[in-house]
């Protein structure tokens, strides 16, 4: 789950996310991916006794691969995201409609109060920079109690629903999913006021897993900085 999930939502949010994982592993969700990943595995294996570009067999096969490739690509999105609407529903029914909603547009609301606030400036920083910027999960952790302001996160709730979708993506856009729960519209939220975060884990838990990520961030940019 993560930190970062857990300081955006309360253990009402919780719940519903935890409903509809659990509705994941009802519905063996993974077994057909996992079935069109083996069947590319297979192609790999392949091309490791008959490479393509050295062989005429391995070439004339990858070319006759060329077109079915694209096709378990796009099968792969379709069924991932069929068992997220699935997912979705099955949190819906077997709990609050509202609050499986709700979920979904905290995390909406966070993932793209996240890339205005922390990524997109994060990435700016590292253009040019000549010792490793302010770390990710530090900045993102004091971020998230902004969105406990009923008009940031209403804002932010409705760039997530007004997201254009990325046809290349295994989930399908917020919108779609809270239409699948009927939803319209973006509905306005209440706020997480005691997240997850500070209910279920202790602060010394929190900050050592803090210290463990960043550090491991900031050592890896000085790195690659040093290069």
């Amino acid at each position: 789950m993560g930190l970062p999930l857990l300081a955006v939502t309360d253990q009402k949010g919780f719940a519903a996310i935890l409903a509809h994982e659990d509705a994941h592993l009802k519905n063996k969700d993974t077994n057909g991916g996992l079935n069109l990943a083996e069947l590319e595995k297979s192609f790999d294996l392949i091309f490791d006794f008959a490479p393509p570009g050295k062989t005429v067999s391995g070439s004339l096969f990858y070319w006759m691969l060329g077109p079915l490739s694209r096709t378990l690509e796009r099968e792969e999105i379709r069924l991932s995201r069929r068992a997220e609407i699935d997912a979705d529903r099955h949190a819906a029914m077997s709990g609050d409609a509202y609050e499986a909603a709700r979920a979904l547009l905290l995390v909406g609301a966070a993932s793209a109060f996240f890339d205005y606030q922390v990524y997109i400036p994060l990435k700016r920083e590292l253009l040019g920079t000549m010792v490793p910027p302010r770390p990710p999960l530090e900045r993102i952790l004091a971020a998230a109690s902004h969105l406990s302001r009923l008009p940031i996160l209403q804002e932010y709730a409705q760039k997530a629903w007004d997201a254009p979708d990325n046809e290349s993506a295994d989930h399908p856009p917020w919108s779609e999913r809270l239409n699948a729960l009927g939803f319209s519209s973006a509905p306005e939220i209440e706020p997480v006021l005691v997240s997850a975060l500070s209910s279920l884990l202790s602060d010394e838990v929190v900050a050592e897993r803090v210290r463990h990520f960043d550090g491991e961030w900031t050592s890896n940019i000085a790195d690659d900085l040093d290069r």
